[in-house]
Protein backbone atom coordinates (compact mmCIF):
# COMPACT_ATOMS: atom_id res chain seq x y z
CA UNK A 1 0.00 0.00 0.00
CA UNK A 2 1.49 3.44 -0.77
CA UNK A 3 2.07 5.75 1.83
CA UNK A 4 -0.20 8.71 2.20
CA UNK A 5 1.83 12.05 1.47
CA UNK A 6 2.93 14.38 3.94
CA UNK A 7 0.70 17.29 3.56
CA UNK A 8 3.20 20.45 3.90
CA UNK A 9 2.25 24.26 2.69
CA UNK A 10 4.48 26.95 2.40
CA UNK A 11 3.81 30.12 4.37
CA UNK A 12 1.67 27.94 7.07
CA UNK A 13 3.01 27.13 10.55
CA UNK A 14 3.54 23.18 11.02
CA UNK A 15 3.43 21.02 14.38
CA UNK A 16 6.36 18.49 13.73
CA UNK A 17 7.16 15.44 15.75
CA UNK A 18 10.29 13.32 15.41
CA UNK A 19 9.60 10.06 17.89
CA UNK A 20 12.87 7.94 19.14
CA UNK A 21 12.59 4.22 19.38
CA UNK A 22 11.08 2.47 21.91
CA UNK A 23 13.93 2.07 24.90
CA UNK A 24 16.77 4.26 22.95
CA UNK A 25 16.17 7.95 24.73
CA UNK A 26 17.36 11.11 21.96
CA UNK A 27 19.19 12.62 24.32
CA UNK A 28 21.16 11.62 27.06
CA UNK A 29 22.82 14.65 28.51
CA UNK A 30 22.99 18.31 27.83
CA UNK A 31 25.58 17.80 25.44
CA UNK A 32 23.20 16.14 22.91
CA UNK A 33 20.60 18.81 23.24
CA UNK A 34 23.41 21.13 22.40
CA UNK A 35 24.08 19.00 19.56
CA UNK A 36 21.03 18.80 18.17
CA UNK A 37 20.03 22.21 18.40
CA UNK A 38 23.11 22.66 16.48
CA UNK A 39 21.94 20.67 13.82
CA UNK A 40 18.41 22.12 13.81
CA UNK A 41 20.10 25.37 12.90
CA UNK A 42 21.93 24.09 10.40
CA UNK A 43 18.94 22.24 8.71
CA UNK A 44 17.03 24.72 8.50
CA UNK A 45 18.95 27.71 7.57
CA UNK A 46 19.48 25.80 4.66
CA UNK A 47 16.35 25.13 3.53
CA UNK A 48 14.28 28.29 4.33
CA UNK A 49 12.53 26.84 7.67
CA UNK A 50 11.82 29.54 10.61
CA UNK A 51 11.29 27.70 14.30
CA UNK A 52 8.60 29.19 16.16
CA UNK A 53 9.42 26.74 19.31
CA UNK A 54 10.71 23.29 20.14
CA UNK A 55 10.86 20.79 23.11
CA UNK A 56 13.46 18.48 23.03
CA UNK A 57 12.11 15.03 25.31
CA UNK A 58 14.28 12.13 25.34
CA UNK A 59 11.66 10.17 23.77
CA UNK A 60 10.55 12.70 20.95
CA UNK A 61 11.15 15.89 19.84
CA UNK A 62 8.36 18.47 18.84
CA UNK A 63 8.49 21.43 16.85
CA UNK A 64 6.89 24.21 15.20
CA UNK A 65 8.19 25.43 11.67
CA UNK A 66 7.25 27.46 9.26
CA UNK A 67 8.79 26.52 5.58
CA UNK A 68 9.50 28.75 2.68
CA UNK A 69 9.57 26.45 -0.13
CA UNK A 70 7.29 23.44 -1.20
CA UNK A 71 9.89 20.64 0.06
CA UNK A 72 11.87 23.16 2.72
CA UNK A 73 10.46 21.42 5.25
CA UNK A 74 10.97 17.45 4.44
CA UNK A 75 14.89 18.24 3.34
CA UNK A 76 15.04 20.28 6.47
CA UNK A 77 13.85 17.73 8.77
CA UNK A 78 15.32 14.97 7.06
CA UNK A 79 18.96 16.91 7.53
CA UNK A 80 18.22 17.43 10.91
CA UNK A 81 17.51 13.22 11.30
CA UNK A 82 20.24 12.11 9.41
CA UNK A 83 23.23 14.65 11.28
CA UNK A 84 22.26 14.05 14.29
CA UNK A 85 22.08 10.47 14.43
CA UNK A 86 25.41 10.15 13.07
CA UNK A 87 26.76 12.39 15.45
CA UNK A 88 24.79 10.45 18.49
CA UNK A 89 26.02 6.96 17.30
CA UNK A 90 29.72 8.46 16.61
CA UNK A 91 29.52 10.08 20.40
CA UNK A 92 27.64 6.99 21.70
CA UNK A 93 29.11 3.87 20.38
CA UNK A 94 26.22 2.70 18.52
CA UNK A 95 24.50 1.87 15.27
CA UNK A 96 21.31 2.71 13.61
CA UNK A 97 18.50 5.01 13.52
CA UNK A 98 17.49 6.48 16.98
CA UNK A 99 13.88 7.35 14.86
CA UNK A 100 10.64 5.04 15.11
CA UNK A 101 9.64 5.99 11.55
CA UNK A 102 9.22 8.36 9.57
CA UNK A 103 8.32 12.25 10.92
CA UNK A 104 5.17 13.39 11.40
CA UNK A 105 3.65 16.93 10.79
CA UNK A 106 0.31 18.86 10.13
CA UNK A 107 -0.38 22.27 8.76
CA UNK A 108 -1.92 24.76 11.07
CA UNK A 109 -4.38 27.51 10.59
CA UNK A 110 -3.16 31.25 11.34
CA UNK A 111 -4.23 32.83 14.22
CA UNK A 112 -5.72 30.30 17.41
CA UNK A 113 -4.56 26.83 16.56
CA UNK A 114 -1.08 28.17 15.60
CA UNK A 115 -0.53 30.04 19.06
CA UNK A 116 -1.75 27.07 21.02
CA UNK A 117 0.29 24.54 18.98
CA UNK A 118 3.37 26.85 20.21
CA UNK A 119 2.10 26.69 23.83
CA UNK A 120 1.07 23.16 23.63
CA UNK A 121 4.54 22.33 21.84
CA UNK A 122 6.90 24.20 24.04
CA UNK A 123 5.21 22.88 27.48
CA UNK A 124 5.90 19.07 26.90
CA UNK A 125 2.08 18.90 24.53
CA UNK A 126 0.64 15.81 25.66
CA UNK A 127 2.77 15.22 29.05
CA UNK A 128 2.59 19.18 30.00
CA UNK A 129 0.40 18.50 33.10
CA UNK A 130 3.34 16.50 34.62
CA UNK A 131 6.40 18.11 33.15
CA UNK A 132 5.74 21.89 34.07
CA UNK A 133 7.01 24.12 35.78
CA UNK A 134 10.96 22.14 35.37
CA UNK A 135 10.60 21.72 31.65
CA UNK A 136 9.50 25.16 31.04
CA UNK A 137 12.65 26.68 32.32
CA UNK A 138 15.00 24.05 30.85
CA UNK A 139 17.01 24.53 28.04
CA UNK A 140 14.91 21.82 25.94
CA UNK A 141 11.90 24.03 25.85
CA UNK A 142 11.91 27.45 23.98
CA UNK A 143 9.42 28.61 26.63
CA UNK A 144 11.67 31.36 28.25
CA UNK A 145 12.02 32.62 24.63
CA UNK A 146 8.72 33.70 24.72
CA UNK A 147 8.35 34.33 28.52
CA UNK A 148 11.37 37.05 28.22
CA UNK A 149 13.70 35.18 30.54
CA UNK A 150 16.19 33.43 27.71
CA UNK A 151 17.29 34.89 24.20
CA UNK A 152 16.92 32.06 21.84
CA UNK A 153 18.53 32.92 17.90
CA UNK A 154 17.17 29.56 16.85
CA UNK A 155 13.26 30.98 17.39
CA UNK A 156 11.48 33.71 15.25
CA UNK A 157 8.21 34.67 17.16
CA UNK A 158 4.93 34.14 15.16
CA UNK A 159 2.36 37.01 13.98
CA UNK A 160 0.06 35.21 16.38
CA UNK A 161 2.58 35.97 19.15
CA UNK A 162 3.20 39.67 18.43
CA UNK A 163 -0.69 39.96 18.25
CA UNK A 164 -0.85 38.87 21.95
CA UNK A 165 0.18 42.61 23.26
CA UNK A 166 1.76 46.11 21.74
CA UNK A 167 4.79 45.86 24.22
CA UNK A 168 7.00 42.74 25.66
CA UNK A 169 5.68 42.32 29.11
CA UNK A 170 2.03 42.01 27.80
CA UNK A 171 2.91 39.32 25.07
CA UNK A 172 4.50 37.61 27.89
CA UNK A 173 1.79 38.48 30.70
CA UNK A 174 -0.59 36.59 27.79
CA UNK A 175 1.73 33.81 27.13
CA UNK A 176 1.83 32.84 30.06
CA UNK A 177 -1.82 32.12 30.04
CA UNK A 178 -0.99 30.06 27.36
CA UNK A 179 1.32 28.07 28.62
CA UNK A 180 -0.34 27.08 31.97
CA UNK A 181 -1.87 23.70 32.72
CA UNK A 182 -5.45 24.81 32.89
CA UNK A 183 -5.64 26.81 29.81
CA UNK A 184 -8.94 26.48 27.98
CA UNK A 185 -7.24 27.29 25.05
CA UNK A 186 -5.10 24.87 24.95
CA UNK A 187 -6.75 22.10 25.91
CA UNK A 188 -9.40 23.31 22.93
CA UNK A 189 -6.83 22.44 20.55
CA UNK A 190 -4.87 19.63 21.62
CA UNK A 191 -7.16 16.95 20.75
CA UNK A 192 -7.09 18.53 17.05
CA UNK A 193 -3.53 18.69 17.20
CA UNK A 194 -3.21 15.16 18.24
CA UNK A 195 -5.12 13.84 15.36
CA UNK A 196 -3.43 16.11 12.79
CA UNK A 197 0.01 14.44 13.62
CA UNK A 198 -1.93 11.32 13.16
CA UNK A 199 -3.43 11.75 10.35
CA UNK A 200 -1.44 14.32 8.59
CA UNK A 201 -4.11 16.39 8.25
CA UNK A 202 -4.37 20.53 8.74
CA UNK A 203 -5.42 21.60 12.29
CA UNK A 204 -8.13 24.68 12.06
CA UNK A 205 -11.51 25.87 11.86
CA UNK A 206 -14.13 23.34 10.42
CA UNK A 207 -13.41 24.23 6.93
CA UNK A 208 -9.49 24.43 7.04
CA UNK A 209 -8.61 21.38 6.55
CA UNK A 210 -11.13 20.36 3.74
CA UNK A 211 -10.30 23.43 1.71
CA UNK A 212 -6.61 23.17 2.03
CA UNK A 213 -7.11 19.39 0.64
CA UNK A 214 -9.03 20.83 -2.01
CA UNK A 215 -6.27 23.59 -3.03
CA UNK A 216 -3.58 20.75 -3.08
CA UNK A 217 -5.60 18.49 -4.85
CA UNK A 218 -5.93 16.05 -2.21
CA UNK A 219 -8.72 13.32 -2.52
CA UNK A 220 -10.81 12.47 1.01
CA UNK A 221 -9.65 10.21 3.19
CA UNK A 222 -11.31 6.70 2.63
CA UNK A 223 -12.84 5.25 5.74
CA UNK A 224 -11.23 2.39 7.28
CA UNK A 225 -12.11 -1.26 6.84
CA UNK A 226 -13.50 -2.99 3.79
CA UNK A 227 -16.17 -1.01 1.66
CA UNK A 228 -20.14 -2.39 2.85
CA UNK A 229 -21.78 -4.86 0.51
CA UNK A 230 -24.26 -3.65 -1.83
CA UNK A 231 -27.18 -5.81 -1.76
CA UNK A 232 -29.14 -5.94 -5.26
Amino acid sequence: MARQARLAVPGLAHCVRLTALAGQPAFLDDEDLTRFRAHLTEAVRSHGVQVHAFCLLPSRVDLLLRPEKDQGLSLAIQALGRRYVASFNLRHGRQGTLWAGRFRACPLQPGSAELAAMAWVESGAELREHLAPTLLQSPASSAMHHLGARREQLVTDPPGYWALGNTPFERELAYRALLGADSAEVAHWAPRLQAGLRGGRGVGEAEFASTLEVQLGLGPRRPRGRPPKVRL
